[in-house]
């Protein structure tokens, strides 16, 4: 995704569960590059991003600690998932950054979330061993922002006129005939 110095950026994040039981206890660290160019970083914010779907009021993805602005890192949970599918029954949470002004032309923002843990719902240990929970891909989504600030185009001054008029070199002969 392209973006300008000054963007707003939303981000999305859905989590479905295609195992036989629901997924608890959904732990995931997020990092971003290049972290001196966000602005502001509004990670779920609580009853605003935190829950998008609507489905379930007590499943919303919450921050377990204060993001490192420093180090572009931060980690969530998600308290469950319904066996369900990237359509339908998923959970969704939202994320708002901006970028600061002045970020220079061609710099890349990669912001990387991975699911680090889960557990499922029943007391086999074959649940436990194998979790369904995944996000975007695989349990890790990534998202890639290149800013876009070219420099201004200089003003192409205005040259001098030097030398005769092309129309009077043209008309110079005619004039002298008609004298």
């Amino acid at each position: 995704m392209t973006v300008s110095p000054g963007d707003t950026v939303y981000f999305r994040l859905k989590t479905w569960d295609t195992g036989d039981t629901p997924a608890i206890n959904i732990t995931y660290t997020a990092s971003y590059t290049n972290p001196s160019y966000i602005d502001a970083l509004d990670p779920f914010h609580a009853g605003v991003n935190d829950d998008l779907d609507g489905n379930d009021p007590a499943s919303y993805y919450a921050l377990t600690g204060l993001p490192d602005a420093t180090a572009g890192t931060l980690t969530f949970d998600l308290d469950g998932v319904a066996v369900s599918s990237e359509i339908t029954g998923y959970e969704s949470g939202g994320m708002v950054v901006r970028v600061k002004a002045g970020t220079p032309d061609q710099t890349v923002i990669l912001a990387t979330v991975i699911i680090t843990g889960a557990s499922q719902v029943g007391f086999n240990w074959w649940q436990r061993l194998f979790v369904h929970a995944y996000a975007d891909s695989s349990a890790t989504t990534q998202v890639r922002l290149l800013v876009s600030n070219p420099p201004a185009v200089a003003a192409t001054p205005t040259l001098p006129v030097t030398g005769p008029d092309p129309i009077q070199l043209i008309m110079a002969p005619v004039m002298r005939l008609c004298r």
